[in-house]
């Protein structure tokens, strides 16, 4: 058992750690840029931009 879960961890836990790592900003700046429309949207034409 130990033997074949050696080999299968390492290939499992890098995208894993790439996912912890690069999901939190991505998501941020999407966040940031779809608040960034939003806001823009609602300073410039309240009822018509969006």
């Amino acid at each position: 058992m130990m033997t074949t879960a050696g080999p299968l961890l390492s290939p499992i836990q890098m995208p894993l750690i790439l996912l912890v790592y690069v999901f939190p900003t991505v998501a941020f700046s999407a966040y940031i840029s779809v608040t960034a429309v939003l806001l823009s949207c609602w300073v410039t034409d309240y009822s018509t931009s969006c």
